[in-house]
């Protein structure tokens, strides 16, 4: 590229034939005091031109590129959003799975609290029963103490011996009264 600087007096007045350069650089040689024509300042900025051009093509590409690069990220994000959504719904589920086998749980412990409860009463009640029928025992005992007391006292001792009281009849004679007194 060949880079030229004009002088002061050429950059006021204006020269029809050239610029008229302190210094000209190409290739990284120096030249000093040469006179630079409108077509090779043209060439210069037609080159320069197309150079920022290619330069504007590769930017552009590489917006392009980072544009597409910037499209599948936030299609990778809504992606991974979608999934942690997804995830976050199956782990709802699985909460909601989890209380309802929480309360399951619970159901079945109170309904065993209630079976316990039952059984202990039904245990008491059986209880109380042979209570019962030990009071009715208790009593038919005593019954029969009773009543062989009442034998007992139907049994008179005479003259040493006991005599079976048997119920006396009129007419009936010793022998059928069986010894007993009347």
């Amino acid at each position: 590229m060949i880079t030229a600087w004009p002088t002061s007096s050429d950059r006021s007045r204006g020269s029809s034939t050239g610029v008229v350069a302190d210094r000209v650089e190409h290739h990284g040689h120096s030249v000093t005091g040469v006179v630079v024509s409108d077509a090779v300042l043209d060439g210069i900025l037609r080159n320069d031109r197309r150079s920022l051009e290619v330069i504007a093509g590769l930017l552009d590409a590489d917006a392009r590129s980072l544009a597409h690069d910037a499209d599948f990220l936030n299609a990778e994000g809504s992606f991974l959003d979608v999934e942690a959504r997804l995830l976050d719904a199956e782990a709802y589920f699985l909460n909601a799975d989890a209380c309802f086998q929480d309360a399951d749980a619970r159901s079945l412990e109170q309904e065993a609290y209630f079976l316990d409860a039952g059984g202990r009463f039904l245990s008491a009640e059986g209880r109380s029963l042979m209570h019962g029928a030990w009071f009715l025992g208790v009593g038919v005992g005593s019954l029969k103490q009773d009543a062989r007391s009442l034998s007992a006292d139907e049994r008179p001792v005479v003259a040493g011996r006991t005599f079976v009281r048997s119920r006396v009849k009129p007419g009936m004679t010793l022998a059928q009264r069986g010894g007993a007194v009347a």
